[in-house]
């Protein structure tokens, strides 16, 4: 986890899966925020909720965590660094703006990202995909889910606007509706993008859906598989 403060503001972000905003309070050893994760409303729960630090005398991060309309969880962090991370390193995020526009990075040629509300949809080239799902903080964070036109990879995706222009992007391949375990960092195919601004204008809704099909041909695959292994259970059990 990395942790970032500028006065009385906190970023943070975890394992490639969420980052955080939050303020300190009182004396300087507690900060309370909120989090964010990526998957969108593909979950059977929220991917956004609340957070406390405390700082020990030993060092430690005394900590709970509790997703919107869930229990808490809490645990301690260990200082490994008194460095301060990066911007990228922390995800600390833009002070204005949104993720609205057009994107490059590498093997992805040009992301559309649309808003419209608190949803977003998008297309990508290069690797050709789709990704759609909810924002927070006005724009500056998204949570969706995307699906490839390789008919493989598709997974859940947490995207920000950083304070340097540029925007972040953790991936975690995923089944449609599966929960991450973070025990699984370095282990599975996740990783944590940076993209380049490109063009405001060339965002269009014919741009951000040009891959819509992907995302609805493989989510109602699984759809499909997911009824199946319902409607077998429940022959099993009549016959049995």
């Amino acid at each position: 986890m990395y942790i970032c403060v500028f006065g009385k503001d906190v970023y943070l972000s975890y394992s490639q899966v969420g980052i955080g905003v939050g303020k300190v309070k009182g004396n300087g050893n507690s900060i309370s925020g909120t989090f964010y994760e990526g998957g969108g409303k593909t979950l059977d729960h929220e991917t956004t909720g609340s957070f406390s630090f405390d700082l020990g005398v030993n060092g430690t991060l005394t900590a709970s965590w509790t997703y919107d309309g869930d229990s808490s969880d809490d645990f301690t962090e260990t200082r490994l660094s008194f460095s301060q991370p990066s911007t990228r390193q922390c995800a600390r995020l833009a002070d204005s703006g949104d993720a609205e526009g057009v994107w490059s990075s590498g093997s992805i040629a040009a992301w559309s990202i649309c808003i419209s509300g608190s949803k977003y949809t998008s297309s990508y080239t290069g690797l050709g995909g789709y990704e759609a799902g909810v924002t927070y903080e006005n724009g500056l964070v998204l949570s969706g889910y995307y699906a490839q036109v390789d008919g493989k990879s598709r997974g859940q995706s947490l995207s920000f606007l950083l304070a340097d222009g540029t925007l972040g992007n953790f991936y975690w391949q995923a089944d449609f509706g599966d929960d991450l375990d973070f025990d699984d960092y370095g282990t599975k195919d996740e990783g944590y993008d940076i993209y380049n601004f490109k063009s405001q204008q060339e965002a269009t809704d014919e741009a951000c859906s040009r891959y819509e099909y992907v995302y609805e041909d493989q989510n109602s695959s699984a759809s499909s598989v997911i009824f199946y292994i319902a409607t077998l259970l429940l022959v099993q059990i009549l016959l049995w």
